[in-house]
């Protein structure tokens, strides 16, 4: 049986599924809630940590499953399962009394999105014909970060109106909606029974050199970038004084910076090849980093604008570039474990930060507050030290994946 799934109106049927995607990238809008949910629920700051790993960690380890899932029973109804469950998870974490619900909720949600995520890659794809594989996956991330970009903005027009749960009242509705459309989006069907199938698609795979360290560049990359949304967050309130929608408003600017990247990947592609693509994507990332480490105590606008902008850009053209790299590694018939690679490799880097750089900041923090730092210097010198550590990370780990040049370098 045939996985293709093109129709006459395969533009419509990737608004479908990137808007159901995009209920997950539109989680952004939690990053700046991460302030008024400190203060609502009387936390520490490292505290805030587990709104993300009880979501993050939840999705990754179901990811890879859900999409070999949707590869034997149709792409379709495993992702419109996760638009319903995303629908629940969005009130429950709305209506949570207490923080303990809250991160239950956020367990509800994680599955929600482990489901519409893993088949999203491969049905955005196989909506178009294989040559056009990187312009599809690059018109998927330009949708997506367009979300990403709405989402600060959203979020903090929903948070003055509404508290910090506005940030998950505002989404329920866009998931009734995706499923409302669906129709506009024909399904997958196995190639091939599964006595037919081979029981581990990437497990050769992950003996080419040139397949692993694509992947675990995905951790690395997305371990370093996600100190954006993280963080900077924290440091337009407290240091440069913005309330929660001008801090949502500049924040916005990193993921403007992935749906220009995303938009360039294909043409960057053309010219360079898909995995050069991927390696400049990695370093601009790197160099956002620095100059983001270099922001002023008394910060210039036009300064972090631009950095925020940088540093997204270098992260869609990497996403797209390094997703193409494995999608193009594995047969369509297991396009869905393909996808959700890409995905569980991201939400790994994502949940590993979580933990560590709240971890770091707040160590550094600490110690210069002990040295007689006021509050403000010791976060701005902690803030600096975090992401100098990610750049030099981003630095060492390509320089050193380099040496082998067909990895990164072969057209």
């Amino acid at each position: 049986m045939s996985t293709d799934i093109r129709s006459s109106t395969p533009l419509a049927g990737l608004l479908v599924v990137s808007l159901g995607a995009s209920l997950a990238a539109m989680d952004l809008a939690v990053n700046v809630a991460f302030p008024a949910i400190t203060d609502a629920f009387a936390l520490e700051t490292a505290s805030i940590r587990w709104v993300i790993i009880c979501y993050v960690l939840t999705y990754s380890s179901l990811m890879l499953a859900f999409g070999r899932l949707g590869d034997r029973i149709g792409h379709r109804q495993v992702f419109r399962a996760g638009l319903i469950v995303s629908a629940l998870a969005f009130v429950l974490c709305a209506l949570a009394p207490d923080y303990q619900s809250l991160l239950a909720a956020r367990v509800v949600q994680g599955v929600g999105a482990a489901l519409t995520l893993s088949c999203a890659p491969a049905l955005a794809t196989l909506l178009f014909d294989e040559s056009r594989r990187v312009r599809a996956l690059g018109h998927y991330g330009t949708l997506t970060a367009l979300a990403g970009v709405l989402a600060p903005l959203i979020g903090g027009i929903s948070i003055a109106a509404l508290g910090w749960s506005g940030v998950f009242w505002f989404r329920a509705p866009l998931a009734v909606l995706a499923l409302l459309l669906l129709p506009l989006l024909a399904d997958t069907q196995p190639l091939s029974s599964a006595s037919q199938r081979t029981p581990n698609p990437t497990q050769s795979l992950f003996r080419d050199i040139d397949f692993v360290l694509p992947n675990v560049a995905g951790v690395v990359v997305h371990f370093a970038a996600f100190a954006v949304p993280l963080l900077v967050p924290y440091y337009l309130v407290r240091i440069a004084g913005h309330a929660a929608f001008e801090a949502g408003a500049a924040l916005a600017l990193s993921p403007v910076g992935v749906l220009i990247g995303s938009a360039l990947t294909a043409k960057v592609a053309d010219r360079v090849g898909v995995r050069r693509a991927a390696l400049v994507g990695g370093m601009v990332v790197a160099a956002g980093s620095v100059m983001i480490a270099l922001w002023p105590d008394a910060p210039w606008l036009s300064l972090m604008l631009a950095t925020l902008f940088l540093h997204g850009a270098g992260l869609g053209l990497f996403q797209v570039a390094y997703a193409d790299i494995v999608l193009g590694a594995l047969p369509r018939r297991d396009r869905g474990v393909a996808g959700s690679l890409t995905m569980v490799t991201r939400t790994i880097g994502i949940m590993s930060a979580a933990a560590a750089l709240t971890a770091l900041l707040e160590a550094v923090e600490s110690h210069r507050r002990t040295a007689g730092a006021s509050e403000a210097a010791a976060f701005t010198d902690a803030f600096a030290t975090v992401f100098l550590c990610m750049a030099s990370l981003l630095a060492v780990f390509f320089a050193l994946s380099v040496l082998r040049r067909r990895t990164w370098l072969a057209r």
